[in-house]
């Protein structure tokens, strides 16, 4: 498949700039060097109780007592925003897209020897696209092309990042959409393939930017996970754990949904274990997914610095 021999190039290039061997897979033996005193974070990454985030574990399991998230208080209600454009997801013009958040966090600083950033991009615009296709008011080929743009975008906003002084930046792409719940409504080939299309752009728009910038692969670790759930303590991929239902657009896939972000520890199915539980909805993952997720980026980030 021309998609994956051109990500293994590109993550076989990544891996020749690494000082270990380690930062491109496997478990590391590397003593790291680095432990961040400080991490700044997009709001989408960090949650809620139910949710975890990613950055929420990367951070936990350095010790970090908190994580920085400049801007909107509200991150999980950010998961849907888009690299650049507007509306979000969910239909919100007004709502913050990726790059006014970065907007933020370079207001709060992203230089210094010991702060590490977290961002991560794509479920947005791979949502509003995908939604205007099922619509037929465009075509597959014209979502291709405009996840690819939107990629583009978020990498652009990485690059602000870098020049503004940020050392390590953990850059996470989008997850395989075409595994979420939500693709038994959708379809998974259409999710599945714009999910790669954005990841494969974002890797050829970033790979000069090696020194300072690690991928992390949400695509390829999530579909560990689901692929083989049991093996990650995982026993319900396609149940969503909270039943707090949202009668306006919520996260993006339709009215009267399930929406994570209304959703507390009191809101939960019963019947369903939380700890083994995939999805909060049909696109949020669980605090066990997103665990799962924020440990895979940090055996990475470790490995690399």
């Amino acid at each position: 498949m021309p998609f994956l021999r051109t990500r293994r190039v590109l993550l076989a290039a990544a891996c020749v700039t690494s000082l270990f061997v380690a930062a491109c897979g496997g478990t590391s033996t590397v003593v790291s060097a680095f432990t961040p005193a400080r991490v700044v974070s997009s709001a989408g990454e960090v949650g809620n109780a139910v949710t975890g985030g990613m950055a929420r574990q990367l951070a936990l399991r350095y010790g970090a007592a908190s994580v920085t998230v400049p801007g909107p208080a509200s991150g999980l209600a950010l998961g849907s925003a888009r690299a650049a454009a507007t509306p979000n997801a969910a239909g919100d013009a007004t709502a913050p897209t990726v790059a006014s958040q970065v907007d933020a966090m370079l207001a709060a600083g992203v230089s210094g020897d010991n702060t590490l950033v977290v961002i991560a991009a794509g479920l947005g615009d791979i949502v509003f696209e995908a939604n205007r296709v099922v619509a037929n008011t465009q075509t597959v080929g014209q979502a291709t092309t405009n996840v690819r743009g939107a990629a583009n975008a978020y990498a652009g906003q990485v690059r602000r990042l870098v020049a503004a002084g940020a050392k390590r930046v953990a850059m996470a792409g989008t997850w395989n959409l075409g595994r979420s719940p939500w693709a038994a409504t959708v379809g998974a080939p259409l999710l599945q393939d714009l999910s790669r299309a954005f990841n494969e752009q974002l890797l050829i728009s970033t790979a000069d930017l090696g020194s300072n910038v690690l991928y992390i692969d949400a695509e390829l670790f999530m579909n560990l996970v689901t692929g083989a759930p049991g093996a990650y303590g995982i026993a319900d991929t396609s149940s969503a754990l909270c039943t707090t239902v949202d009668a306006g657009p919520g996260i993006g896939t339709g009215t009267g949904q399930v929406n994570a972000a209304l959703c507390t520890t009191a809101t939960l199915a019963p019947g369903l274990d939380p700890a083994r539980t995939l999805f909060a909805d049909r696109l949020t993952f669980t605090a066990a997914g997103n665990t799962l997720l924020g440990n895979y980026a940090y055996d990475r980030v470790r490995s690399r610095w």
